[in-house]
């Protein structure tokens, strides 16, 4: 009755990849701690060059109570270093092998003064659970973007912080604001409260 959820998820581009060129998916779990635990990905294409990198954190649930549950009892015990402490701080690092991109941090909120762009959501956003899938939060993102800039920019960095399930027919409004040049906070909202967090960078 455990299922894992993605809390946190960050990606990161050197460059990106031809159509239909192979790429070699590499990934590791990087730390556990009492509720979370962060799993690292490269990107190698078929010259064996990184071309991009992500870490994610997950956690644990119950699937009736949809409370987290501890990763000790979730059977990662052997990993926890100490099933007693209060909070997630005490982490065990699980390997040395590098991520070298800055893990998910704080993201600003941007909702309060920003002007709001209605989405309800419909069927074709729901994953198995019934729930907004989570790279339907990312797509509805990208899409207050204009195609232009798709055309002339890439995306360098994309990071997103989960914070409520989305349901089916939910009225959400998604906000975007430019934080740097070339760097947008963004949220998805349902009844003025953030679902998720969003920031891009564009290069």
């Amino acid at each position: 009755h455990t299922a894992w959820v993605l809390s946190r998820l960050a990606i990161e581009m050197i460059e990106y990849p031809a159509m239909s060129e192979p790429i070699t998916l590499y990934t590791w779990v990087d730390e556990v701690g009492r509720l979370f635990t962060s799993r690292c990905f490269e990107l190698v294409d078929a010259g064996g060059k990184t071309f991009g990198y992500a870490r994610s954190i997950w956690a644990a649930i119950d699937v009736e109570t949809r409370r987290p549950t501890l990763l000790d009892v979730a059977g990662l015990s052997a990993y926890v270093t100490d099933s007693s402490a209060a909070s997630d701080v005490y982490k065990r690092q699980v390997t040395d092998r590098p991520c070298p991109i800055e893990k998910p941090g704080k993201i600003a909120a941007v909702e309060q003064d920003t002007e709001g762009f209605p989405y309800i959501i419909k069927y074709s956003d729901l994953d198995i659970n019934g729930h907004l899938n989570s790279i339907k939060y990312m797509e509805h993102l990208l899409d207050l973007f204009d195609l232009d800039l798709f055309k002339t920019k890439d995306i360098k960095r994309f990071e997103i912080a989960y914070q409520s399930e989305g349901k089916y027919g939910m009225e959400l409004m998604l906000h975007k604001k430019e934080a740097d040049s070339g760097k947008y906070d963004m949220a998805i909202c349902n009844e003025g409260k953030a679902i998720c967090r969003a920031a891009v960078t564009w290069k």
